[in-house]
């Protein structure tokens, strides 16, 4: 008979965030050995309570606010987005304290009708993990794994009003500590040994590589003649800066290296440079399926470095899994030491002159690139593979 496992986590469904993405692998790949629930935040208007989607039975709660700002329209759905924004600027946990108590009641309601074995909260938001220490204290049977991929307190989050960020971080680790087991990012592990220091259960847990086998290229989406870049994910003025990536591109103008952004954030700079630079052009928003296929289509795939340390960026493991060269821009004496041993990758400083990184990338678009096996990526991450991660996994949840 399997054991019963309830997964607290933030945006997981239908567009699930790259956390989510990272959930719904790792839920995958315990499913022999557990009847999984997943309570989540709801990111549409339509309620989600008891869907079972891909064996995952899926109940998604919504604060009231946030409720009312999917129904709303107009000046209303401003104002109530307006009112979120304050709340994140004076509130400990921001806009999201009420996915506490509710992510809770729900794992309550779970535990009701079939009792749980263990639970695992997935940070961010960190309110996941409040929730997932809260239950467990009062169903002290019930064993609690923390997982933190986001860090709460990080210099760069914003800091709310009259909460100092001393205060942020105790609170994080008095959380974590408490958890039965602990799991974190190798990231957090190797820049934050305070946050963990002490704790008799911690390890680290890489991201798995997504399924392989996507599809191939059929030419629906760019031309056939140029070479064709993309960059998919979140631009953060303050985190993810987009600007040396666009002013490389923006001095390639007219060489037919053409620059496809799948991008949300930062709109205003994005805009601007595409207007401005044929070479550059920015798409709509699709799909995690529609993106795969945009991958394959793809001759090289774009990516940009946090500036904080401790956050690897999300789209990493997803780029290398899609076996494509990669270029990638760093923050101003940033490295991203997991593309160290991909088989094919440019890793720019962002403090470069533009037309000396605009150089380095024209040299690198026009030379050739041999095809990718899986075989190379599977012996450079050896650590990453589904058997080793469901092996991580499974000894942090059995007591």
């Amino acid at each position: 008979m399997k054991k019963h496992l309830a997964i607290v986590c933030g945006v997981f469904y239908p567009q699930p965030s790259a956390t989510g993405l990272c959930v719904r692998r790792y839920a995958e790949l315990l499913q022999q050995t557990y009847e999984i629930d997943v309570v989540f935040l709801r990111s549409a208007a339509q309620p989600v309570e008891g869907m079972v989607d891909g064996g995952l039975c899926l109940h998604g709660v919504c604060g009231r606010r946030l409720q009312a700002e999917y129904s709303a329209a107009g000046l209303g759905k401003r104002l109530l987005h307006r009112l979120g924004q304050a709340q994140v600027l004076t509130c400990r946990l921001g806009n999201l304290g009420w996915f506490r108590a509710k992510a809770c009641a729900a794992l309550d309601k779970i535990h009701a009708k079939n009792p749980l074995d263990a639970v695992l909260s997935v940070c961010s938001p960190f309110a996941a993990h409040l929730a997932g220490a809260d239950f467990c204290r009062a169903h002290p049977k019930v064993r609690h794994v923390a997982y933190t991929v986001d860090l709460f307190s990080a210099d760069t989050a914003v800091r709310p009003l009259f909460h100092s960020r001393k205060g942020r971080r105790a609170l994080e680790r008095k959380t974590l500590m408490q958890a039965d087991a602990l799991l974190l990012s190798q990231q957090i592990y190797d820049t934050c040994p305070t946050l963990y220091a002490g704790h008799p259960n911690c390890a680290t847990l890489p991201y798995v590589l997504p399924p392989v086998g996507l599809p191939a290229a059929d030419g629906r989406w760019f031309s056939q003649q140029g070479v064709h870049c993309v960059y998919a994910g979140r631009f953060y003025e303050q985190l993810r800066d987009p600007a040396p990536l666009l002013q490389a591109f923006a001095a390639l103008k007219g060489e037919n290296l053409v620059l496809h952004l799948f991008s949300v954030g930062c709109e205003s700079v994005v805009s601007s440079f595409a207007g401005a630079c044929e070479n550059i052009v920015l798409h709509r928003q699709v799909s995690q399926r529609e993106l795969q296929q945009v991958y394959a289509n793809a001759d090289v795939l774009v990516g940009v470095g946090n500036r904080a340390a401790e956050f690897l960026p999300s789209k990493t493991y997803e780029y290398i899994a899609a076996a494509k060269p990669i270029v990638f821009f760093n923050p101003p004496g940033g490295h991203n030491a997991v593309l160290d041993t991909y088989p094919d990758c440019l890793q720019l400083d962002a403090a470069l002159p533009v037309q000396e990184a605009a150089a380095r990338l024209r040299s690198f678009l026009l030379r050739p690139h041999g095809a990718i096996v899986q075989e190379q990526i599977t012996d450079c991450y050896r650590q990453n593979l589904p058997q080793t991660v469901k092996q991580q996994l499974l000894r942090a949840l059995e007591p």
